[in-house]
């Protein structure tokens, strides 16, 4: 089994070779799921999908933002109901530290 960063690393990358935006609402929601399920790795997951979206061509970084939005959505929504408060002072690798990040 790949490791969650490689799993997103190719979640990712295979974003650049659909139509645009580049991504399915089911791919949307694969990449969710892995990264809320390994958000201990929050901070490497955050670079790699900024790393993305750097490189990204231009009529695909859509696509991009529709994951960050995804992400961002759901691991906010798991802080609050975990009571991390959304700030500086939040532990790494929690969901309150990715969104922060």
């Amino acid at each position: 089994m790949a490791s969650p960063v490689a799993e997103l690393e190719a979640g990712l990358q295979a974003m650049s070779h659909l139509k645009p935006p580049g991504v399915s609402g089911s791919r949307i929601s694969s990449i969710t799921a892995l990264c809320v399920g390994s958000v201990q790795s929050e901070s490497v997951l955050i670079q790699k999908i900024y790393t993305h979206f750097k490189k990204t061509a231009g009529d695909h970084k859509l696509g991009v933002l529709y994951v960050v939005d995804s992400v961002t959505r759901k691991w906010l929504e798991r802080a609050k109901s975990s009571g991390q408060d959304v700030d500086g002072s939040a532990t790494d690798g929690t969901f309150a530290a990715g969104v922060h990040r």
